[in-house]
């Protein structure tokens, strides 16, 4: 993703994906960094394909810090995806 493609993220209100899934993550601290620069807001999510790729609470905090994100920022996440389940009703 470029930092243009962020930008427009960010200004439209579309939440960014910090993955979980394998190799997948790999990019998360890329997405993270330029989410950080331009105010996108950013969600956690498995893109679990199998009940194996559903992960703990404990995962979930280790690849949003994997990603870079301080703890604040970590716990804005948690709370974007909170948003995100309310706005869509869910």
């Amino acid at each position: 993703i470029s930092q243009e493609e962020v930008s427009i993220a960010e200004k439209r209100g579309i939440y960014l994906e910090i993955s979980t899934r394998k190799g997948h993550s790999l990019t998360n601290g890329w997405v993270a960094k330029l989410a950080e620069e331009t105010g996108a807001k950013l969600i956690l999510n498995s893109d679990a394909h199998s009940p194996d790729d559903f992960i703990s609470t404990e995962q979930a905090r280790k690849t949003l810090q994997g990603a870079g994100l301080s703890l604040k920022a970590r716990e804005k996440v948690i709370r974007n995806s909170e948003e995100l389940l309310k706005e869509r009703n869910i």
